[in-house]
């Protein structure tokens, strides 16, 4: 079977990408569904943002689609910080209402 080389340099394999390739490209769309899971399904958003950062990792390594792989990385990270600020209004809420309540209980 015979190899392909690239046009311009005749001695130098061409590289395939693929899978690299198709990781930055996972990982941005991820990172895309995370941030807006996040918005709409606040527990959905954490797989999908861990699986953009995680699947960013070997996507960055692709020679041709770098960028779509920092992007992914970062809508995850953004996406899991959303998450963490989130949960930390969330259970802050709740031990304010039971505060609350301990107190409209003992006045009675």
């Amino acid at each position: 079977m015979e190899r392909r080389t690239a046009s311009i340099y005749p001695n130098k394999p061409v590289h395939d990408d693929g899978l690299k390739r198709a990781f930055a490209y996972s990982s941005f769309i991820l990172g895309i569904a995370s941030l807006i899971g996040g918005i709409l399904l606040a527990f959905m958003s954490i797989p999908s943002s861990l699986l953009a950062i995680i699947l960013a990792i070997p996507g960055r390594k692709s020679t041709e689609r770098r960028s779509f792989a920092t992007a992914g990385m970062i809508l995850g990270i953004i996406s899991l910080l959303f998450m963490l600020l989130y949960f930390l209004i969330f259970f802050s809420t709740i031990f304010d209402l039971e505060d609350k309540i301990i107190e409209q209980v003992r006045g009675w």
